[in-house]
């Protein structure tokens, strides 16, 4: 808009914002983000939980796939280095598959003896997710030829629960974590598990 003064000099009204129409933008992006980024960590977040129990899943699949091919035992255990089997930690650290052709007691871990070759490694986990599994899946999941579930002294596997959790706050007690149970014959189910807290505890 344009105006004259007293003195007859034109005068112009020079663009940009005023300090109150400052202020405002910033109250409406700071009121914007409040809303938007939460929702945004919680997409993350459920991302990297469905993300994580595929790849449980791929590889529980993969084991069982190798066993009935290999005709014999092969077992999936964790593994932080990639060729040997954990015995302290849980699964996001990471796992291997491997033929379990020698198998020698105790029978509580499962181990990568001479001669036996890793076939599969799957590196840690990310994205704030714990993978825990009940008493028997808190070691390894082995499958026997006829692609059965076993335990690594030859019993019949009953129940084995493996849970993927996210830690994140952005997900509901009701919706960060997926039970996959396996059962004897090795079939392998997943289920979302209820109220389940921030820590993330093994299933029973």
């Amino acid at each position: 808009m344009k105006s004259f003064c007293g003195n007859n000099q034109l005068m112009t009204r020079h663009g940009g914002f005023s300090l109150v129409e400052l202020l405002v933008t910033i109250a409406i992006l700071v009121i914007l983000s409040a809303v938007a980024v939460p929702g945004f960590q919680g997409m993350m977040a459920s991302s990297s939980l469905r993300a994580a129990t595929n790849d449980v899943v791929a590889a529980l699949a993969q084991t069982r796939s190798l066993a009935i091919k290999e005709g014999g035992r092969v077992t999936m255990c964790k593994s932080a280095n990639g060729t040997a089997c954990a015995t302290t930690g849980d699964w996001e650290q990471g796992w291997i598959i491997f033929v379990d052709s020698v198998r020698n007691s105790p029978w509580t871990n499962a181990s990568v003896d001479t001669g036996e070759t890793v076939s599969f490694y799957t590196q840690a986990l990310q994205g704030n997710v714990v993978v825990r599994g009940n008493s028997g899946a808190s070691q390894y999941v082995s499958y026997s030829a006829d692609g059965l579930s076993r335990q690594l002294n030859g019993s019949s596997l009953a129940a084995a629960t493996i849970r993927v959790c996210s830690t994140s706050s952005a997900i509901a007690d009701n919706q960060r974590a997926r039970d996959i149970a396996i059962n004897s014959t090795g079939r392998v189910t997943v289920t979302t598990a209820a109220s389940v807290t921030s820590a993330c505890a093994a299933p029973s």
